[in-house]
């Protein structure tokens, strides 16, 4: 799969309260934040059989944020159809998009890369570590430790 682009559109699942949370913590302006964020693997391309990681910020994963999106109809299972534009930012592992993710959240926040690639671990205790490891590039969760991880997830999220 090619990265996520610009213009792009995702299929998030409609109307799942049962979304996974994860909790991201950083430093920023010398303050300790933690947030939560809701996790999907979004559908990808034109015929929605791609995935990618997206987490969206607990207080934009309410129904009132999607009043108005397209809803489409993915092997019986509902979907918000949303074009990737200036709302979201991304993290990815190499510089030509390898492993690439999806944010919404309020910009302001300044958090690194690697903090949300760091709630794969808490992730593993639904069964979805393994998968996101393997979607990072790596072969278990256990290599998503550590100074590899930060090294290779060090920047800030992108804006598209």
């Amino acid at each position: 799969m090619a990265p996520i682009q610009l213009s792009d559109f995702v299929f998030i699942p409609a109307h799942d309260n049962a979304a996974p949370t994860v909790h991201v913590t950083w430093s920023q302006s010398w303050t300790e934040y933690t947030k939560d964020y809701k996790f999907f693997m979004a559908k990808a391309g034109n015929d929605q059989k791609d995935e990618v990681p997206l987490y969206i910020a607990s207080e934009f994963a309410d129904e009132s944020h999607f009043k108005g999106v397209e809803t489409v109809t993915v092997d019986g299972t509902e979907y918000y159809k949303m074009k990737v534009d200036g709302r979201f930012q991304y993290g990815q592992k190499g510089k030509n998009g390898e492993g690439r993710f999806l944010v919404w959240h309020d910009k302001s926040r300044k958090p690194y890369q690697h903090r949300f690639v760091n709630s794969t671990v808490q992730l593993q205790a639904l069964g979805l570590g393994t998968k996101l490891a393997g979607y990072f590039g790596y072969g278990n969760v256990a290599d998503l430790a550590g100074n590899a991880l930060k090294a290779a997830f060090g920047d800030y999220l992108h804006n598209f």
